[in-house]
């Protein structure tokens, strides 16, 4: 009970020097987060774009596929109908007919290709 009691000396500059060293460890952990969790999203992002983008590319190559035969078959009528409208303008001596010169043409999907081959 004689016993004295020594007063308990803090060291400041310890407890200020550890909590500045916890607070930079929190924000540059948090930053790293935050990186982290910007990058899976971005990365996710793009992922499904790429998805969409083959989906739609695949839709539009059907299409073409589909669309492609369509085109010729009209072009094909086309020039029968001008040819027929410029016998018909011939036969009856129709003046100042203007009708567009009937031209051949190519298969719509070699168009296609040769344009892809351009570019």
């Amino acid at each position: 009970m004689g016993e004295e009691r020594k007063p308990v000396r803090v060291e400041w500059g310890k407890v200020l020097t550890n909590a500045v060293s916890a607070i930079v460890t929190l924000v540059l952990v948090g930053a790293a987060m935050s990186l982290w969790n910007g990058y899976t999203t971005m990365d996710n992002r793009i992922e499904g774009a790429v998805a969409k983008a083959i989906v739609s590319h695949s839709d539009l190559e059907d299409a073409v596929a589909v669309l492609a035969p369509e085109v010729d078959g009209l072009k094909k009528n086309q020039t029968k109908i001008i040819a027929a409208l410029d016998e018909l303008a011939k036969r009856d001596k129709i003046p100042n007919i203007s009708l567009p010169k009937s031209k051949p043409h190519k298969p719509t999907l070699e168009m296609i290709q040769q344009r892809r081959v351009k570019h």
